[in-house]
């Protein structure tokens, strides 16, 4: 896939043969430790990786029982951010009641509404790291989860936002906080990022 190409062309090897045809399942991005079982799939890794200051970093799915069209589906809720101070060399997102937010997990197809069916490894923080640089917008992908006692956002170990109440961070949802420094400042749960590929 092109940085904002609008397709994709996908060939098939000699080895799937005349199974093309056969429902398949994909998953976007793809990587080799994942395993495919019907309309399951296994081995994705919500983790510290680096924040993405781009769009199309979202992780996604698709099934095709019939037909030659793959429409792939959300499975993770995203944090937007920036910061609005120079140095930042480290951000952490973390639940405040220990919900895991990170880990491996395994996602059923559902009829294309896509659900977690197992989380291992879980972990109630995601940690990223790189020179932040200010007024940048970035993107983290986040298990789907409803944290009824909040979230709380730290740079460089200090706390710069926490949220007491609870925060739904829903399935192909972004919860938005930006111009992030060494103090409370404002935020929001927006709509679907549809604008990320289809929900």
């Amino acid at each position: 896939l092109s940085e904002g190409g609008l397709s994709a062309r996908f060939i098939n090897s000699e080895e799937l043969g005349e199974s093309f045809g056969s429902p398949f399942l994909a998953a976007y991005p793809y990587a080799d430790e994942l395993t495919f079982n019907g309309t399951t799939v296994s081995g994705l890794i919500i983790d510290a990786t680096p924040a993405l200051d781009s769009k199309g970093s979202n992780i996604a799915i698709a099934y095709q029982s019939e037909g030659n069209t793959l429409s792939f589906k959300n499975i993770t809720s995203m944090i937007r951010f920036s910061v609005d101070m120079d140095g930042v060399t480290e951000v952490e997102i973390s639940s405040n009641n220990g919900s895991p937010i990170a880990g491996t997990i395994e996602v059923d197809w559902n009829n294309g509404v896509p659900s977690i069916k197992n989380i291992s490894n879980g972990s109630e923080s995601i940690s990223v790291t790189g020179n932040f640089v200010k007024g940048t917008i970035y993107y983290v992908n986040v298990i789907p989860t409803t944290i009824e006692t909040g979230v709380t956002i730290r740079l460089n170990g200090i706390i710069a936002k926490s949220k007491k109440t609870s925060v739904t961070l829903g399935r192909s949802k972004m919860m938005v906080s930006e111009d992030l420094a060494l103090e409370e400042s404002g935020w929001d749960i927006t709509g679907n990022f549809t604008d990320y590929g289809s929900t």
